[in-house]
């Protein structure tokens, strides 16, 4: 999950690798596995901007002008439930620290970064952090132990978030492991957590109920007048309904855009298509491209491999996505980075990494570039039309890679 609107950072401090592509349980920021920063919180001071030597050590560097920054996460090395924020500019100029917290995403305006930190008894706190120096500002926002996975709408007036229904002892990453036996079907311990909204400076009520008891966290997106989101209720293992959320009322409109499962999902930024996948990626999965209310359906195929990380372009002209072949034992054997134009279902290789498997994709605000990272860390820029490759220096340990609006 990836995104919950514009762009949210990854739900998990470290993702799964299945079937050559990289999977996560929910959508949200880096989530620590247990507890939080110890100095962060309710009554923390805000976010420091002080580099961390136990993170990293990097000596900022002026940003060019007009060169866009991306957002990214390092795991402590000494908690991994911790992290830290950082921005670089998409030529590797401008690297320097923002803040520790557990989630992280861009203001609308891309002058702001929205932190979220983790006091140790899972009380979470919402900080607007400067992208370049000055005073930090506590958002207003009743909430609760546990709450996670803040998604901001695209005028930053409201948050989405996932609220525990029945609260689990602990905070932290929501996935499959921790909430089931693997061994036992069904999942005898299944997730449940709602999905709230609150004012993002507060107001008389506190947080409001949307949907009651979802699997999730899940993937999320806003559409472009901020009023509704649409929600794929997918858990790790099980298939959930696609369907739309009316803030206002908090009613639920589900749609049908596959008769068979889906194993990956992506809606396109004006909320009118969605492109999915089908299938357990053993051999292979199959990509699918249909309006919102699964009329127009277009069958992409198979191409003989898993595809994964389905990511539309900001103008939803463009599919980026992973083409992964698999041998007979279901191991990758290679990776292909590829822009689909639909209607036209003939992918355009633009990267086939031979040293490394990659995943998260990222477009920038103008649609001309795509981020992508390396797994075992490292930001990878290269040209939507496949021109102009550029490993940023010294990211090495970066995760959930997000572009500046």
């Amino acid at each position: 999950m990836r995104p919950l609107g514009r762009v949210v950072l990854a739900a998990i401090a470290l993702p799964l690798v299945v079937n050559g592509c990289t999977s996560s349980s929910a959508s949200g920021g880096p989530w620590p596995a247990a507890g939080g920063t110890p100095t962060t919180g309710a009554n923390a001071e805000a976010p420091s901007a002080v580099v961390s030597p136990a993170t990293q050590t990097v000596a900022p560097s002026p940003t060019k002008a007009g060169v866009p920054l991306l957002l990214y996460y390092i795991v402590s090395p000494d908690n991994p439930g911790t992290g830290t924020f950082w921005v670089i500019g998409a030529d590797g100029t401008g690297q320097r620290k923002i803040a520790d917290g557990v989630e992280a995403s861009w203001s609308h305006d891309g002058k702001t970064i929205h932190v979220v930190s983790m006091d140790d008894g899972c009380m979470p706190t919402i900080t607007d952090v400067p992208v370049n120096g000055g005073s930090a500002k506590k958002i207003n926002a009743t909430l609760q132990k546990g709450d996670s996975h803040f998604s901001w709408s695209p005028d930053d007036s409201q948050i989405v978030f996932y609220h525990w229904s029945k609260w689990a002892g602990f905070c932290g990453w929501t996935g499959w492991a921790f909430t089931c036996d693997d061994q036992a079907t069904p999942c005898p311990n299944p997730i449940q957590q709602d999905l709230e909204t609150v004012a993002a400076g507060g107001g008389s009520g506190g947080p409001r109920q949307l949907v009651a008891r979802l699997r999730g966290p899940d993937q999320l997106w806003w559409a472009p007048d901020g009023k509704t989101v649409m929600l794929d209720d997918t858990a790790y293992g099980e298939a959930g309904p696609l369907q739309r959320v009316d803030l206002a009322t908090g009613t639920t409109t589900p749609f049908s855009v596959s008769k068979t499962a889906r194993t990956g999902t992506a809606v396109s930024p004006d909320s009118t298509r969605v492109a999915f996948t089908t299938g357990t990626g053993q051999p292979e999965t199959d990509l699918e491209v249909s309006r919102i209310d699964g009329t127009a359906n277009q069958d992409f195929g198979a191409f003989g491999a898993n595809i994964c990380e389905l990511t539309w372009s900001p103008d939803g002209s463009q599919l980026g996505a992973l083409i992964v072949p698999l041998d007979a034992k279901g191991i990758a054997t290679a990776q292909n980075l590829v822009v689909f134009r639909p209607p036209d279902s003939t992918p355009k290789t633009i990267y086939s990494p031979i040293d490394d498997t990659f995943m998260l994709l990222a477009w920038s605000a103008d649609g001309t570039k795509i981020a992508t990272e390396k797994r075992f860390g490292g930001i990878v820029v290269v040209g939507s039309d496949g021109s102009g490759v550029r490993e940023l220096p010294n990211t090495d340990q970066a995760s959930y890679v997000s572009w500046q609006p």
